[in-house]
């Protein structure tokens, strides 16, 4: 009986060892630098910038992640394979809510995988053809299509300046002083907008040294309800400098949850920061997108 109990235990602990001494697969890699938005060719996008912080990684349609950029990507498979990428944003500019980005393509190729081997892989995407701009606002024609409202103590104009400009010749500023103290505007167009919980992003290009909101009107039947949407904070180095920065604005909840609106308006509000002379905000490549 005792012979034969030694024997189990020997059994166990043999196949304990080489369970935890065996030598895991080595994986073939994928490096991504970082994710190219390209003009779709139909001019409809405007002028193309972007902030994809994140490669969604697909190997033979297998979702293998999330991966923050610049991202070495293990692929535990070797050979002819599949690869797509699918670039990814963070929702309202928050690190903690990350999600593909539904408008733009997916970068695909064919590649050979040996394992231990580095791929450098350069991805590019664009737009789907089939997107709506319905609002583009990039500041190169005279007038501006964002109206100031009642209690706005000062307008958005337009700077040519080479160093407030963020692309372009033009860009919108609003500056801000004692005397004017607090901007709020709203877009000159009503827009009609998708409510069955489809995507509907506002994309922002922008650099600031105070504070402001982002905020929907909707033009519900007998009233008009003004929702914030996000506040975002300045942009400035350790130096004070401002600094450029895209952000992608998630409206489809604010939208879908005024379902019962005939149209939406886009609206920013900042005021001077307490103990400030002079503030900062500058726009350009304003696009309101939907599927």
């Amino acid at each position: 009986m005792r012979s034969y109990l030694f024997i189990i235990f020997s059994i166990i602990a043999l196949s304990s060892c080489q369970l935890f001494d065996r030598e895991e697969d080595t994986p073939s890699f994928i490096y991504i630098d970082k994710i190219d938005v390209q003009p779709n060719g139909t001019g409809n996008e405007g002028p193309v910038t972007s902030n994809i912080n994140d490669a969604w990684v697909f190997l033979n349609d297998n979702n293998m992640g999330n991966w923050e950029l610049p991202a070495k990507v293990p692929l535990y498979s070797s050979g002819e394979q599949n690869i797509k990428i699918i670039a990814g944003i963070r929702i309202n500019g928050l690190e903690e809510f990350r999600a593909q980005y539904p408008f733009l393509g997916f970068h695909e190729e064919e590649m050979y995988l040996v394992p231990g081997d580095i791929i450098n892989i350069n991805p590019a995407t664009k737009y789907y053809e089939s997107t709506n701009f319905v609002w583009k606002e990039n500041f190169e024609n005279v007038g501006i299509s964002i109206d100031s409202v009642a209690g706005s103590r000062t307008t958005m104009k337009l700077t040519s300046s080479s160093s407030q400009v963020i692309e372009g010749v033009t860009s919108g500023i609003i500056s801000l002083h004692d005397t004017t103290d607090y901007y709020k505007g709203i877009s000159s167009e009503i827009f009609e907008l998708p409510t069955a919980s489809q995507p509907v992003y506002l994309e922002l290009d922008y650099k600031t040294d105070m504070d402001f909101i982002v905020f929907l009107v909707s033009h519900n039947p007998n009233r008009k309800l003004e929702t914030s949407v996000i506040g975002l904070k300045p942009t400035v180095d350790d130096n004070g400098n401002l600094v450029q920065n895209k952000v992608y604005i998630d409206l489809s909840f604010d939208v879908s949850t005024n379902y019962l609106a005939s149209g939406y308006q886009i609206g920013f509000s900042m005021n001077l920061p307490k103990g400030s002379s002079s503030a900062t905000f500058i726009v350009d490549n304003i696009k309101l997108v939907h599927q």
